[in-house]
Formats: C-alpha cells, structure tokens, sequence
C-alpha cells in the first residue's frame, strides 16, 4: 500500500516537472540557468530565438558570449556583486545577437540555492525591448521636434512682422529717394537685407509645418527633372548626379517650390559630404508601406505612397548626428559656412506636406533619405499656380482692415491708401466690428490678419460675412498655425497672403481677392 502511495506521489511529482519544463519551454521570454560559474546548463526557445543561437551552441558557454562592448567593466561587475550576494539583479542591458546585430533586454537574475542555502545556480529572463525602445525614443524625438517647432514658429510671427515693417518702408523710401544714387543704393541694401531675413524666417515656418503651402496635383519626376537640370551648376563636375525615375509614378499634392527646396537642400549636404566627388542618387518609385513597415517606421500610416530617395557615397553620419540632423540650427560644417536650417525645412516641408522622412546612415558608407509623400488616388487634372500681376490701375474700393501690430497696420493702410483704396482701419476684431457697424457705405474687401488677440481674423471674417453677403476677404499672417485642410478652405472662399510681403504682392492679391467670384461659393465658416 504504502508502495502504490509513493508511486503516485512520485509520478505527480514528475508531472509537476515535466510541466514546470514546458512552461519555461513555452513561456514568451527568454529564459536562461547557469552554474554559479556562468557556465550555461539550459536555455529555452524564446531565447535561441532572440539571440539566434542553438541550444546545442550556447551549451556550456558563458552569457560573456552576448557582451556587446556597449556597458562599462563596472555595469557587469556591479551585476556580479548583486547576484553573488544573493540578490536579484534587474535592469537593461545591450547584447549582441549571433549575427552581430545588437538589441536591448530587460533581464532579471535570480540566485537558486540549495539545501545548504548555498547558491548554485543563477535564473535569468529575458524580454527583447528594442522595438519598444525605439518606439520611445522616436516620441520623444516627435515630442522635442514638436516643442522646438512651436518655439520657432512663435519668433517667426513676431519676426515677420518687423520685417514687414521694414520691407514696406525700405521701398517707400526707394522711391522717394529715386534720384539721389547714394541713398537708393543704401536703402536698397536695407530692402534686401529685410529680404534675405525673411527667408531665414519662412525656413524656420517650413520646419514648425506653419508655413502657408500652394499646393497643386504633381508628378515629382517632373520636380526631380526640373530640378536636375540646376543641380549641376550647384554639385560641381566631380559629382556624378544619376537619376532613376519610376515611368509610371502616382500623383501626389503638394508645392512644387517647396518640394524643389527639399531636393536642393538634401542635394546640398550630399555635395559637403563628398569633397572628393563621388555620386549623387535621386530615385522615385510608388511605394506600397504595409502594417510590418508602419510598425517599425512609428509614426507612419500603413498605406499607398510616392517615394523620393537621395542617396550619396559621402562620409555619412553617426548616430549622435542623426539624431539630431532635423533640428534647427544644428550643424556640423564650420561656423558661418551655413544657418543649420537646410534639414529643418526639409523635414517642416516633408511633415506639412503628409509625407515621411527616413534616415539610413553610418560613417564611411555614404547617407540615403527615403521620403514617402501620400499618392493621391484620383489625382484629375494638375492645377496651375495663380500667376501674380500687378493692377496698374488705380483703386477705389473700401476696404476694411484689421491687424493688431500698429506698425503693420499703418505701413499696410498708408500702401493701400497710396493706390487709392479708401481704408478702414482697426487693431483688433472688436474695433473692426465696430468700424463694419459705423458704415453706412459699401465695405468690399476685409484685409484681416489670422492670428489676433481676442478674436481670430477666421472668426472675425465669419461675422462680417454673415452681415455682409458676398463681402471678400484678404487674409494675412506671419505664419499659419491651422492645418493644411483649414488652409485648403480658406482659400477656397478667400485670399491668402503671407507676411512680409512687398507693395507688388499686396495689390496683386487685393486684386484677386477683388476679383474673385464667390457666387456659388457658401460662407466661410472654418474653426
């Protein structure tokens, strides 16, 4: 009796085990048992899988086997004090697979003893933690590019509307001083200036994605072709420029300028980084990304795409220089040989437009960027910018114009009087409100900057519209802080002009706005 009772207990005993063995077998995580010495005894398939050893390779080696070199002497001897004490060991730590490619895990050791209460043994798990690592690093990179974007977005408003200040007067005084050589060329030096700020500040409004963007259906073999043909004169004959564009390439929408930007800068820096020569890629091709390329390109959405790649065989980048090849004012050329906003307003413009912008790079193997920009399905008929003509004729209309910054204000109302428009002039939408109420005459065109305290030019154009049927509407900004969709409607019953701008640009687009047929057109609203 007391024999069938031992054999039942022993068998549930070896059950218990075989069960306890295809739970470790079986479980998700790595899990690996060494002798006290490090010598590994068993490992289970979770982690043959990770590392991309066999069983049968790592038995009898040591863990020394996935040292990456990565950890300091003191990372490991501090985890062997740990678990020769008799503690558990938990933290992170880099290894190196079979094939030489590294990965993080979270590992946790654990000391086994035996009936002396001597340890023998160690246990350690282990979790692959790369992916997620990543995933980490790529929000908080979206996170800081996000925060410095605001930062920049915020100086180029305030920044536009000084320059806009003294572009505007620059050429009132170029003309009043029009006959005195001296002084002309002095103020025409301050005009340029002015001008040559104001581009520092629409590539700081690229990078932020609050530039105003006039996009149009295109075909970027036709960009890329175009642009080719200027790359020669700018890369220099020591660089051979070779192009492969895909025959049958989608349609994407997009501004063509900014796209031409995106390829001089990106072509710019591939020259720097071969100042023996070297070759020079542009390549388009359509692009299906799928859920296995969305997952491990965070942030991208699965899905049918444009690409545009510009590789180089330069001296390529490390990986401290491309996590920071997208912030503004960074760079590694010499001081004063660039602003450090080329690859900014490469990544606002890509990022504005939809798109995607990916990195592939090391030191001595050149440097390759994949950018993915939305196909558009139904793309119809592209669409020809509004080209800008200056009305010769004198003005008669009354417009009514509400901008918060004196300077502005007045610089704009004395440019507007000066072709013979009647002028309105308010600080803020409820002035304009009022000055609207007070006239008993016809109101044609409201000039209104976007971004105001107390009432948005959006919410102020809504108001007035809705008393004044068919009334048009000017919008003017530093910089654009809506989405490219509210941007699309917008100007779809408006007209837009971007601060600064020049007396030229502003009568053109008053004429437009004045021209414009909103008959069919329903009111504005926008948000």
């Amino acid at each position: 009796m007391d024999s069938a009772v031992d054999k039942t207990c022993r068998n549930q005993a070896e059950a218990l085990l075989r069960l306890q063995a295809a739970a470790l077998g079986a479980t998700a995580n790595g899990v690996l048992i060494t002798e006290r010495s490090g010598r590994i005894i068993w490992v289970n398939p979770a982690f043959t899988a990770i590392t991309g050893y066999s069983a049968e390779e790592i038995a009898g080696a040591h863990p020394r086997i996935l040292k990456s070199g990565k950890h300091p002497r003191e990372f490991y001897k501090q985890m062997w004090e740990t678990i020769l004490a008799g503690q558990v060991w938990h933290g992170e730590m880099m290894n190196r697979r079979k094939d030489g490619s590294l990965y993080t895990e979270d590992q946790t050791i654990t000391p086994i003893r035996d009936e002396q209460n001597e340890i023998t043994h160690f246990v350690a798990i282990k979790q692959d933690v790369s992916e997620n690592r990543l995933l980490a690093q790529q929000l908080q990179q979206a996170q800081k590019m996000e925060s410095v974007g605001r930062l920049a977005g915020g100086v180029a408003h305030d920044f536009n509307n000084m320059l806009g200040v003294i572009i505007g007067y620059s050429e009132l005084l170029e003309e009043q001083v029009a006959g005195n050589e001296d002084f002309s060329r002095k103020t025409r030096e301050i005009k340029n200036a002015g001008h040559r700020a104001a581009a520092l500040t629409r590539q700081l409004l690229a990078f932020s994605r609050q530039q105003v963007f006039e996009t149009t259906v295109l075909n970027l073999n036709e960009i890329v072709s175009e642009t080719g043909r200027m790359l020669h004169r700018i890369i220099g004959d020591d660089i051979e420029i070779i192009m492969e564009l895909h025959p049958e390439l989608g349609a994407v929408q997009a501004d063509s300028g900014q796209i031409q930007q995106v390829i001089m800068n990106l072509a710019t820096n591939a020259r720097d980084a071969m100042p023996r020569g070297g070759k020079l890629c542009i390549e388009t091709a359509n692009a299906d990304l799928d859920e296995s390329f969305a997952s491990s390109h965070n942030p991208t959405v699965p899905g049918p795409y444009v690409k545009l790649s510009v590789s180089d065989t330069g001296t390529g980048m490390d990986d401290e220089t491309k996590s920071h090849i997208f912030e503004p004012f960074f760079t590694t050329k010499e001081i004063g040989k660039g602003t450090g906003l080329g690859m900014a307003t490469v990544f606002g413009v890509v990022k504005q437009s939809g798109g995607y912008i990916w990195v592939e790079s090391s030191p001595g193997n050149g440097t390759r960027f994949d950018i993915y920009f939305p196909k558009i399905q139904h793309p119809g008929t592209p669409s020809k910018k509004l080209e800008m003509a200056v009305n010769a004729q004198w003005g008669s209309e009354t417009i009514l114009l509400a901008e918060d910054s004196e300077p502005f204000r007045e610089l704009t109302k004395q440019l507007l009087e000066s072709k013979g428009y009647t002028v309105l002039a308010a600080s803020g939408g409820a002035e304009a409100l009022s000055a609207e109420e007070g006239h008993s005459g016809p109101i044609h065109l409201l000039v209104t900057d976007v971004a105001m305290k107390g009432m948005s030019g959006v919410e102020l154009a809504n108001e007035i519209c809705a008393r004044r049927p068919g009334l048009k509407v000017l919008f003017i900004s530093a910089h654009f802080d809506g989405s490219v969709e509210s941007y699309q409607q917008m100007v779809s019953r408006a007209a837009f002009l971007q601060k600064p701008f020049t007396r030229e640009s502003l009568f053109a687009k008053i004429h437009e706005a004045l021209t414009k047929d909103t008959k069919n057109e329903t009111p504005i609203p926008l948000r």
